[in-house]
């Protein structure tokens, strides 16, 4: 335990005094995982029988992987999906026009993603999770990563998420943000759906990042109440005994 902490001690000092040379501009490509077996086995509110029958009825489609790019700079930053012909083949409901942007300066966000089938925007200040920061550590994408805990109740939810001192700026996948350092990797209840970067293209100028339009039939909403719809088509699913993931975001 002790050799543990001072490994950790010289880590950070090592980091700290690398920070004024590091990179806080440019491209995190993500390739996101899902399984739709450990995603049903989960959901505890579903009988036994239906949560073990998953892995039956999903057969050679029961994993899938899509594609996703954060591009940053000191200021801002937007997360998108990259288009994947074969997962919009099987899976064209999801994010068609799906854009995660974050004004840092001016403490802003605006999502643009569909929900329930409608398309929205939610304007608001940033929110961020309220992370409980652990001392493990791993590589990820050539980052020496430490990692971060925190449980979603309303979805039964466990997410881990690791983040590279090395890149002190508060980002991360889907809105995932306030850490401090950049997250690599994210995984949400064992595996169920994890998000990992595969490749990093840092930038010596600041790129130019340009906000999502919003489309004149797209409805604005604030942060709490997209929240509040989640929450209510959640509660409605476990009402009803069915995945709360078929509708919204897992």
């Amino acid at each position: 335990m002790k050799q543990i902490t001072i490994f950790l001690v010289l880590f950070v000092i090592i980091s700290l005094s690398n920070l004024a040379n590091c990179q806080t501009s440019g491209k995190i490509f993500y390739n996101i995982s899902h399984n739709w077996s450990k995603k049903m086995l989960n959901c505890k509110y579903l009988s036994k029988t239906d949560r073990e029958n998953s892995s039956y009825v999903w057969g050679s489609n029961n994993e899938y992987i899509e594609k996703g790019i954060l591009t940053f700079n000191e200021n801002f930053n937007i997360f998108e999906n990259i288009p994947n012909e074969e997962y919009e083949r099987y899976y064209s409901s999801r994010k068609e026009n799906y854009y995660i942007y974050r004004d840092v300066e001016k403490n802003k966000m605006l999502n643009i993603q569909k929900v329930l089938g409608k398309e929205y925007a939610i304007e608001d200040s940033i929110h961020c999770i309220n992370w409980k920061i652990r001392n493990d550590m791993k590589e990820v994408a050539g980052h020496i990563c430490m990692n971060a805990y925190y449980y979603d109740t309303i979805r039964d939810k466990e997410i881990v998420a690791w983040f590279a001192l090395d890149m002190p700026i508060a980002i991360g996948p889907d809105g995932y943000c306030g850490l401090p350092g950049a997250i690599l990797e994210l995984d949400m209840n064992n595996g169920s759906q994890i998000y990992t970067a595969t490749n990093i293209i840092p930038s010596d100028e600041p790129l130019k990042i340009t906000i999502p339009e919003i489309k004149k039939k797209t409805k604005v909403i604030s942060y709490n109440d997209f929240v509040e719809m989640e929450n209510k088509s959640i509660l409605e699913s476990k009402k009803l005994t069915r995945p709360y993931f078929w509708q919204i975001s897992y």
